[in-house]
């Protein structure tokens, strides 16, 4: 039993092993870096509408305080003129 390490056989087999493992990691990875853009897009598009939302809740509530200050007793209101125009 000695070993014949220049098998032509045997090499194109081990060969071709070999590119079916690359092919398949190389999909492999692909499929990761897909992954894991998808995920880092519907994060940032998340973040980005919660933002928003914060902004907006921010400038919501300015305004009806603003509205508040506005209306104050005694005085004719904001915009519908005066009483005795």
């Amino acid at each position: 039993g000695e070993k014949v390490l220049d098998d032509p056989k045997l090499l194109r087999k081990t060969l071709k092993r070999e590119e079916t493992k690359k092919k398949k990691s190389a999909k492999m990875w692909e499929e990761k870096v897909n992954m894991q853009k998808e995920t880092r897009d519907a994060k940032q598009t998340k973040r980005k509408d919660n933002i928003k939302a914060r902004r907006d809740s921010v400038v919501n509530k300015r305004m009806e305080r603003r509205d508040k200050k506005l209306l104050r007793p005694g005085f004719e209101g904001r915009k519908e003129g005066f009483i005795n125009a």
